[in-house]
């Protein structure tokens, strides 16, 4: 197994990790150094060759430039099989706890708070990147102020880890669906879902051009990247009950007001729409309320 590493200059980091982004599923994570304040990038890799050319696709055609050359390490497999796990840290919001699984016994939750158990392995999702930490305390907040009768249906459109699903499970929804086109993320959201005794969740190996929806959706949330939200936007739309949630992550804060402005133009002047936007450093999340009566 061949290890990938490569300092990052600190105004590369958001035009790194918005490539990794846009090419994923992939085997690569920018790290921070949180004594040196030092941004790396890392992969793993097969062999050097699948290395080589996953860096030169990773570089090529962006204008990220990187001031130092990579680094290739030959490690045992059992070290690339654990290497995530120093990237995932157990974290919470308001009462709900995200937890590594290894943690188990040793991170302690409160009696009445919620909870939910992960092993992410390589899939995306551990609720560490902005973009996934956005779509859960929406979730949350979400799930708060909605009344029994509009918390039934939730839609997760690339589920990576099924961190989404499963949280959306924790806190009451009974009809859950999720879909992701990479077959690993299928595969590790089940397990995920063992591991909490989860049932009512259908994972679903389908891209969104492809799903075919047996009902509509109270709460849709599609943490992709921007360019795919805006090509499949008018699915996305379609896929929402008259009074429901469509929650947007992935996008740039750069980006944020073209996307809002392409989903303004997806709705007539008759529907009651309302716009919210939430940010974590260079990411940014629109939350799309719908209110038909």
């Amino acid at each position: 197994m061949i290890n990938v590493l490569v300092e990052v200059e600190e105004n590369f980091v958001v035009s790194v990790e918005e490539k990794i982004y846009e090419l994923a599923p992939n085997n690569w994570v920018v790290n921070c150094n949180l004594i040196t304040g030092k941004y790396s990038l890392e992969g793993f890799f097969e062999d050097v060759d699948s290395a080589e050319n996953s860096y030169e696709e990773l570089i090529n055609n962006s204008d990220i430039i990187l001031q130092h050359n990579p680094v290739y390490k030959t490690i045992k497999d059992i070290d690339w099989k654990n290497s995530y796990k120093k990237h995932f840290r157990a974290w919470k919001f308001k009462c709900f706890h995200w937890v590594p699984i290894w943690k188990k016994d040793s991170y302690l939750i409160p009696d009445n708070d919620n909870k939910l158990y992960l092993d992410p392995s390589m899939a995306f999702g551990t609720g560490n990147h902005e973009t996934t930490k956005l779509c859960l305390e929406s979730i949350v907040s979400i799930s708060e102020t909605l009344p029994l009768d509009q918390k039934k249906s939730f839609l997760d459109v690339g589920c990576g880890s099924g961190i989404l699903a499963l949280t959306a499970s924790k806190l009451g929804f009974t009809t859950i669906s999720a879909i992701d086109n990479d077959a690993d993320a299928i595969k590790v959201s089940i397990e995920n879902s063992d591991l909490n005794g989860v049932t009512n969740v259908i994972f679903d190996r389908k891209s969104i051009e492809k799903f075919i929806p047996t009902t509509k959706y109270d709460v849709v949330v599609a943490n992709i990247q921007s360019d795919i939200l805006t090509c499949y936007s008018s699915e996305l739309v379609k896929l929402l009950n008259k009074k429901s949630y469509l929650i947007l992550s992935g996008i740039l804060k750069t980006e944020n007001k073209a996307i809002e402005k392409h989903f303004k133009s997806l709705f007539s002047e008759k529907q009651n729409v309302s716009y919210q936007s939430r940010n974590l450093n260079d990411w940014n999340l629109t939350i799309i309320r719908l209110d038909e009566y």
